[in-house]
């Protein structure tokens, strides 16, 4: 998520300073009055591109079936106009279904398209290379594979001002076999083989990729402007497309890199390049970037030289990985906390929150007391050191720089939703159903105090603020955000938190949520922390909310494609009712997760097995990490080339296979003999008509299409 923190420069002199901070670059300009003016930095806003559009997609030829091409006319569409709609899908065996999932203002509507015979394929200009890294020709359509076009229009009836997402999804629906090769009866718990090909395309997104280093693509988003990779390789994850809509540049030593099921969608009036990025000094906009090998002036310098971008992510402690990601520039928190006597802290502004060595790190915070305060300390502790800052009063504050209240705790510990518009239209204190209402307190005394340090370490791993508050009779309250400590997993049920810190959508669902005594959890920007509606969030220690934080009552769900009930993911949307592909996410959490999400039938513990590959060559159907494909009654194995398993069974048939074919295409390609008995290893044998045959002395059936030669 971009953040741009406002951050206001006093000139005393007509100068132009630029501050490197958070994700972009910001700077400010002299007024006519002698005043500073402040510029945001936005890194372009998103553009959705005007007309007709086409775009190729880029992704792993391990998936079947795979989108390849995506027509829209006219993308930009308004409510009225009829938008019409083409799809190309590559598939090994026909493709059954093509649906898309369409998001504007108004909510998401679903349009099913109808085969088309007719259709032609625009030419590929990019592919995925053995190492799953991008490559600079066309892709070329699979020898046992057929490319199937899907038509459609609807009408348009709502804006997509603020939101604009295409999902595609495609199904194969093969029926599975028996040992003997008759095919198993369709049940409710074994159905049809089905595989899914997947795409979600999102225009409202800007891509949010640092200045310099490798960037890793988290979610879908799109390129409105020149833009790339300095310093670094894109590596575009399992479920985001980048949608490309203008050029993008990777330096000449660097590449993209594809998890299986990430895409890149190009714009067919865009490009990909090779190039440096540069971007010009006095870019206030985001949009001035230039991707060529060498300098296209003085005005300009290499992007990755502008110091700063964002961090990539935390590892959860309980390595699965859960991304976390740490907020940018100046955020500012809404601190409430269970009643307590003594003096309270009700707001704390960090700015920046993510630093870097060098930097200077301003800590600002609000007490409330009737009681004189005698101390206020920031505990501050990186990498190697723990820095400790007393912290000065500024004065009385000022209600101009009060965060407005949103949420309290009452007297019982619950939260409640401060300044709500009720049924009756009344702007008073309220509370949702099963929350309480929090009790209105006498108007207190509120002071600011503040103070600054330069950074000296890194917080790559650890990375907390503690603040101490002492009155003079000895009271005392702290508070401790733990900024590089993820939450831990989600879990259905009641939750209890100890410190920690969310940056995305996360909470409890089908259980009532606790912040355990002495305990405080942080919302990043960004984050939403929802619990059901009739249920409670108890607040026994504290909860620090960013302005750009929320808290809401609302169902949790967890993305599920293929619909068997197993969640590739932990990452949830928060609801009133069902996103596409989702189930409800206390019934489809699951440990371990789905190890592939593209096939119902794959999953842990699954007891299916086949002689069709589950859609990206492999045969691990039950999550274990192991290939284990169907057999043929003759005892013969369906050989998957990408594995160097070695199958003792062959040889009760004088075949004793390992690794029989390492390279190479299916049914018609040339693959590498390694079978014993057939001369030298890496002689070479042409698969034809379902038999490879090496030197006319032997013979190994290799049956076609089941045969993955990649």
């Amino acid at each position: 998520m971009n953040i741009s923190p406002k951050i206001k420069i006093i000139f005393g002199t007509t100068i132009v300073l630029l501050v490197l901070a958070g994700i972009g670059i910001y700077s400010a300009k002299i007024n006519k009055n002698g005043g500073s003016e402040e510029i945001v930095y936005e890194r372009g806003k998103p553009v959705i591109p005007h007309g007709i559009q086409t775009y190729e997609f880029l992704q792993s030829s391990r998936v079947s079936p795979r989108i390849r091409f995506l027509t829209v006319d006219p993308l930009d569409a308004k409510p009225g106009e009829t938008q019409k709609f083409r799809v190309a899908v590559e598939g090994s065996l026909p493709v059954v279904s093509v649906t898309l999932d369409i998001e504007d203002d108004a909510g998401i509507s679903s349009l099913a398209l109808k085969k088309d015979l007719s259709g032609e394929m625009p030419a590929s200009r990019y592919s995925i290379g053995k190492d799953n890294d991008l490559t600079f020709i066309p892709q070329k359509e699979n020898p046992s594979s057929t490319i199937f076009h899907w038509v459609g229009e609807r009408v348009v009836k709502n804006k997509s001002d603020s939101k604009f997402s295409i999902g595609i999804t495609a199904k194969e629906s093969i029926p599975l076999k028996d040992v003997a090769g008759n095919r198993l009866p369709k049940t409710p718990a074994a159905g049809n083989f089905v595989r899914i090909g997947v795409a979600n395309l999102e225009w409202n997104k800007v891509c949010g990729i640092p200045f310099g280093g490798d960037w890793s693509s988290s979610e879908s988003c799109a390129v409105s402007f020149p833009d790339g990779v300095d310093e670094g390789s894109a590596h575009i994850q399992n479920y985001s497309t980048v949608v490309l809509d203008a050029d993008f540049g990777v330096n000449a030593d660097k590449t993209i890199i594809f998890q299986p099921i990430g895409i890149v969608a190009v714009n067919t009036k865009a490009k990909i390049v090779q190039g440096n990025i540069w971007k010009l000094k006095l870019d206030s906009d985001g949009t001035k970037e230039v991707i060529s090998t060498n300098s296209p002036g003085s005005s300009y310098k290499r992007r990755f030289e502008f110091k700063g971008g964002f961090k990539t992510a935390f590892t959860d402690i309980n390595n699965k990985k859960k991304e976390f990601v740490l907020s940018q520039g100046r955020q500012v928190f809404q601190i409430a906390s269970a009643a307590k006597t003594g003096p309270k802290i009700i707001q704390a502004d960090i700015n920046p929150l993510d630093v870097k060595v060098g930097d200077t790190q301003k800590l600002s915070l609000v007490i409330q007391s009737q009681i004189e305060i005698a101390s206020v300390v920031a505990r501050i502790e990186t990498d190697k050191e723990i820095i400790e800052l007393p912290l000065s009063l500024d004065g009385p504050t000022p209600k101009a720089s009060l965060l407005e209240p949103r949420y309290g705790v009452d007297a019982h510990g619950y939260l409640a939703f401060l300044n709500k518009i009720d049924n009756t239209g009344s702007n008073s204190k309220y509370a949702v159903p099963g929350v309480k209402s929090a009790e209105a307190a006498l108007e207190p005394k509120r002071f600011t105090y503040s103070g600054s340090w330069i950074v000296r370490d890194t917080h790559s791993t650890k990375y907390h603020t503690s603040f101490v508050v002492k009155d003079i009779n000895g009271a005392d309250n702290s508070i401790l955000m733990a900024w590089s400590d993820p939450c831990g997993t989600f879990a259905g049920g009641n939750r209890a938190l100890n410190t920690c810190s969310f940056s995305d959508v996360d909470g409890a669902d089908n259980g009532n949520l606790t912040i355990n005594t002495s305990q405080t959890v942080t919302l990043q920007n960004g984050a939403t922390l929802a619990f059901n509606s009739g249920r409670t969030l108890t607040v026994n220690g504290a909860i620090a909310i960013a302005a750009g934080a929320q808290i809401t009552q609302t169902n949790l769900w967890l993305m599920d494609i293929d619909g068997d009930l197993y969640t590739p993911s932990l990452t949830l949307a928060a609801a009133a009712t069902a996103p596409a592909n989702s189930g409800r996410a206390y019934t489809r959490y699951t440990s371990p997760l789905d190890c592939y999400d593209l096939n119902s039938s794959a999953f842990p513990d699954s007891s299916t097995w086949s002689d069709r590959d589950r859609g990206d060559y492999s045969f691990d159907f039950n999550c274990d990490g192991n290939d284990t494909p169907a057999l043929e009654s003759d005892g013969i194995s369906y050989q998957n080339c990408r594995t160097t398993i070695q199958y003792p069974f062959c040889a009760a048939n004088a075949f004793s296979v390992t690794n029989w074919c390492s390279e190479g295409i299916t049914n018609g390609g040339i693959c590498t003999n390694d079978r014993v008995g057939c001369g030298e290893v890496g002689n070479m044998v042409v698969l034809n008509q379902g038999y490879a045959v090496c030197d006319g002395s032997c013979s190994a059936q290799v049956l076609e299409v089941y045969q993955s030669c990649n």
